[in-house]
């Protein structure tokens, strides 16, 4: 396969790779119609010893950003690892890690590997989507990041975000993930299922920016409130919802593919993945089956959706009138929310309940995972209050002021 060509101080070659196997690289070839072989192989042999004895010869750099996010002054717990910090700077969060590479270039590039990487995870981690103002590079050896010190963590939470008063907190193993997993010395080489695992994050994160596509801004959190601005009508509402529904359902479905099991088809002999008996399994594993069913229902949104290009949410209306829609939990139109059935009652989820559900698995769900962690303070000291948020209000009827309409067994989430 040819690369392309590279001029050097003994003339221009054109450079190709011969392979086996893909990713495997057996040979590396250069070739110039004008130069005499023997004396350039000769050169490139030099070259050769030369990279294999400046090997581990890397320098250090120490990378820096700033991330923003929708909150109005917002600051961070401070967080030193072994190769990075998250610190606050008048009133910015800041991101110092170091890096070791060959030079500037390669730095730069695993330098936002780790950021995109960072920025994904934290959306898992906080419910929070952050951007970044660029990348520094120094190898000066002046700036570096200090040693480990004890930080303030916060613990297991599902609704909100992990805002105390202003500051944003990590829980402990959201600092070991960062500090072992993604700022290490050198390459980032993930096995599988971390690899499955980052691409699930990145789905919570396409789910987020549709969210503020919503244009329903969060702006400060008080712990068990949050306070956002929205205009009064929203455009092209019932697509983002529907979008936002898909990617979390696909960062679910993404993190569950090596614990599924694979059927096979007794008649065609084709594989059966069933998908959404994996996620609801997944869900259920950090909530209880009533939760597993409510992720069911709700994967049927997604294949609606590719499959017939049907959305989530109906139009938005300036003033919501009842109206008929057969293909709803309720019989009614949704229209900003998405209502489901499950052991024969109706349940209503806005767009920021379904993420919250789905982060809350998935911090679980890498806890333990990577970090072998078997008890949830949710779920083993509130589990009564876990399972409200699968709701059962039997004798609560909700009933329509318009003759000829009930509306019977109705939760409101």
């Amino acid at each position: 396969m040819t690369l392309g060509s590279i001029n050097t101080k003994v003339g221009n070659f054109f450079v190709a790779l011969s392979y086996r196997k893909n990713g495997d690289i057996d040979s590396v070839h250069f070739y110039s119609p004008s130069k005499e072989k023997e004396t350039c192989k000769l050169h490139f042999y030099e070259l050769v010893k030369r990279s294999i004895r400046l090997n581990d010869n890397l320098l250090k750099f120490t990378c820096t950003t700033i991330l923003n996010s929708s909150f109005d002054n917002l600051t961070c717990e401070r967080y030193l690892g072994r190769n990075f910090s998250l610190d606050s700077r008048n009133g910015n969060i800041v991101l110092t890690f170091n890096l070791f590479s060959i030079d500037k270039f390669e730095a730069y590039r695993s330098a936002m590997k780790r950021i995109d990487c960072l920025r994904a995870f934290l959306c898992v981690e906080t419910n929070i989507l952050f951007e970044f103002n660029g990348v520094i590079l120094d190898n000066s050896q002046n700036n570096t990041v200090q040693n480990e010190e004890e930080s303030s963590f916060f613990p297991d939470f599902i609704d909100f975000y992990p805002i105390d008063g202003k500051v944003l907190k990590l829980s402990k193993y959201g600092l070991r993930f960062l500090d072992e997993l993604i700022f290490m010395d050198r390459e980032l080489i993930h096995d599988e299922r971390m690899k499955f695992f980052v691409s699930s994050c990145q789905h919570i994160q396409e789910g987020l920016l549709n969210e503020l596509k919503l244009n329903v801004i969060p702006k400060y959190s008080l712990g068990d409130q949050t306070f956002a601005i929205s205009p009064r009508e929203l455009k092209d509402k019932q697509t983002f919802v529907t979008l936002g529904i898909m990617s979390y359902m696909s960062a679910i479905e993404t993190a569950s593919v090596l614990d599924g099991e694979v059927g096979q088809c007794a008649l065609c002999g084709n594989l059966q993945y069933k998908i959404s008996s994996r996620i609801a399994s997944f869900m259920a594993c950090y909530f209880n089956e009533d939760m597993g069913k409510v992720y069911k229902s709700l994967y049927t949104f997604r294949s609606k959706y590719l499959h017939a290009g049907k959305l989530a949410t109906d139009n938005n209306y300036l003033a919501n009138i009842p109206l008929i829609d057969t293909s709803t939990a309720t019989g009614l139109i949704d229209d900003g929310f998405v209502s489901v059935k499950f052991n024969g009652d109706n349940s209503i989820l806005f767009i920021n309940n379904i993420r919250e559900f789905s982060t809350y698995a998935l911090r679980c769900y890498y806890q333990k995972s990577f970090f072998n962690r078997t008890v949830f303070d949710d779920l083993e000291k509130q589990e009564d209050e876990v399972k409200s948020y699968v709701p059962q209000y039997k004798g609560i009827t909700v009933k329509s002021n318009i003759p000829g309409i009930i509306i019977e067994g109705f939760d409101i989430w």
